[in-house]
Parts: structure tokens; sequence; C-alpha cells
């Protein structure tokens, strides 16, 4: 998770040479959860629990940049690798999804300047600015 909150957006994130492995089994209601807040909280990680996303989840941030990244799971996930909300400017460069996933690789809401380069299945893309989006 990457996140700040309302107004104080987390800044200037690179992510690189990353392999992410999990059991998996993420379920369509965990990927229709929706995060509160929690503003007072921060930063425990552990804190919401499931996530909606089963890589990243980033909200309320700006300047992310994720490369040479890798997700791999054991049992089928229904939810989507990354979720972003609230997001000004990431980039995604050779990221290797899981084989076989039928979600959405990306759920984009309230995002600006969206880059997805060398991520196959996913062509190269650019969002400028998108409301809600899923790729």
């Amino acid at each position: 998770m990457i996140a700040g909150i309302p107004g104080h957006p987390v800044q200037d994130v690179k992510i690189s040479n990353i392999l992410i492995q999990h059991p998996g089994g993420g379920t369509r209601k965990d990927a229709a959860l929706q995060l509160p807040e929690k503003e007072k909280e921060y930063p425990e990680p552990t804190m919401f629990g499931t996530t909606p996303a089963h890589a990243f989840y980033i909200r309320h941030a700006k300047r992310v940049e994720i490369s040479d990244f890798k997700i791999l799971t054991q049992e089928k996930e229904e939810r989507p690798c990354f979720i972003l909300e609230d997001v000004d400017g990431v980039e995604f460069s050779n990221v290797k999804f899981p084989e076989g996933q039928l979600t959405p690789r990306f759920v984009l809401d309230d995002v600006k300047g969206v880059s997805v380069q060398r991520s196959r299945p996913v062509p190269d893309t650019e969002i400028k600015e998108t409301k809600r989006q899923e790729i």
C-alpha cells in the first residue's frame, strides 16, 4: 500500500526490482472493498486487513514509478493487481502479471498522468486523466 491522506499526498516514490509472491485466493467481494481513510491511524500497514488490490493499493499519491516488478500467485486471484485512487503522475514499466488473470490489472479512480509500458498483456497505455477506468 502506498497511501497519503486527502490533501497530503505521498510524493516521489520509486519502486523497482521487486517480486511479490503470495497465496492468492482474493475474491470478487474482496475486490469490491471500499477502504476507509482512517487518517488518524496511519501508518499501520495492516490496519485495513484484506485490501481490494493484490499487488498495490495506491491512494493520495503524486509521482510514483514502479518498474521491473513481478507478481506471482499460487491460487486464482479475482482482485485487480493495482488500484489507484486520487493519483497524479504514475509510471509502470516492465510489470509481469500472474498468468491467466481474468480481472483487470489496473483500476483507476480519479487519476491523472498514467503510463504503462512493456507490461504484457496490458498494451502500452498513456492516460491523461480519467475519473474511472479499468485496464
